[in-house]
């Protein structure tokens, strides 16, 4: 959504705040906001006459190198969540992957380090390596505004078998529903190909800032 909104609920981005005013031209009572509320209250609600958003830089915090793992199931610590973070895609090494727990669902979850907007995200399968013997075959896909939760959730099926593939493996790319903001992610294996799931690549694909010209 945009950086400010306003209606009977305030929508506020990280960074940002939002004034409202009882008078035009920023004039009369005013009250501020700086995160997202589910209600003005009954004695600003059909008052407003103007109002002011005013946003920070984003901070260091929201580039996509400084994405954190929060938490992460694997089949072994040499299969680590943090190698589909930093994984050249192109390429596939022994240790160049995620692995899940062995014919089990298996998550990592990651902080973005703020909120941010996407729509779609980015992966490549994984068929571990020279043993060829497991696939992601579905998965889902789940946001939040914290670690904790509540999530939504988008699943995806029926991914292509890709044990038997040669590397590279391909760069597909999931579209969501809808645009989306969220601070946190987590990717969740439901079900495998062979003995479990994993990947070689992820990343979430970020929506375009709006030209202002």
């Amino acid at each position: 959504y945009p950086l400010c909104a306003l209606s009977p609920t305030t929508k506020v981005n990280e960074g940002c705040t939002l004034t409202v005013y009882e008078h035009i031209n920023s004039q009369g009572e005013a009250k501020t906001f700086t995160a997202d509320d589910d209600w003005v209250g009954g004695h600003w609600n059909d008052r407003m006459s103007s109002v002011s958003c005013k946003c920070s830089q984003p901070s260091p915090g929201c580039s996509p190198l400084k994405t954190k793992v929060v938490s992460g199931e694997v089949w072994s610590s040499q299969f680590s969540v943090d190698n589909v973070l930093t994984h050249n895609f192109l390429e596939s090494t022994q240790n160049g992957y995620w692995l899940g727990r062995n014919r089990a669902r298996s998550s990592f979850t990651l902080d973005l380090g703020c909120r941010q907007t996407f729509k779609a995200i980015r992966l490549v399968n994984t068929h571990n390596g020279p043993k060829k013997d497991r696939s992601t075959k579905s998965f889902r896909f789940s946001i939040s505004d914290s670690a904790a939760g509540p999530w939504t959730s988008f699943p995806f099926r029926n991914l292509e078998d890709s044990r038997q593939k040669q590397d590279p493996l391909p760069l597909q790319v999931f579209d969501l529903p809808k645009e989306v903001t969220a601070r946190y992610v987590k990717f969740q294996l439901e079900e495998w190909h062979g003995y479990g799931g994993g990947l070689q690549y992820f990343d979430i694909m970020r929506a375009l800032a709006p030209f202002s010209g």
